[in-house]
């Protein structure tokens, strides 16, 4: 059974000052999934300027993950593949968001045990 959750649903981090904006979203994947996306739609409204995609380890299969970031109208904005547990892959771009984000994940494989991707959403 998949579990999808996006931690501070509200977590908009503002820095006094500064305008920025951080969006943490948080996808969990138990032994048992297939490798079928998971996706969370959240809120962002602003100009996206970094996507850090941080992948878990599992304690079971090796497993690489797809991930993806669409727009509301579900136009892909940024979308990566092969990323491997256990690594932290930075992206930089400059792309104006309103209404909302589609983040996605996908992994290769069934990962055997539990599995987290954190994609934090950067921008101002």
């Amino acid at each position: 059974m998949s579990s999808s959750t996006i931690t501070r649903k509200s977590g908009d981090r503002n820095s006094p000052g500064h305008g920025a904006l951080q969006k943490d979203v948080v996808i969990s994947f138990v032994s048992g999934d297939t490798s079928e996306e998971q996706a969370i739609d959240t809120t962002f409204d602003g100009l996206l300027k970094k996507v850090i995609v941080e992948v878990g380890s599992t304690g079971g299969a090796v497993v690489t993950v797809a991930f993806s970031i669409k727009d509301k109208d579900d136009n892909e904005i940024l979308a990566g593949s092969g990323l491997a547990e256990g690594s932290t892959s930075q992206f930089s771009l400059e792309e104006p968001v309103f209404g909302g984000i589609k983040a996605g994940v996908t992994p290769s494989a069934d990962p055997l045990s539990n599995l987290t991707v954190t994609i934090r959403l950067k921008g101002v």
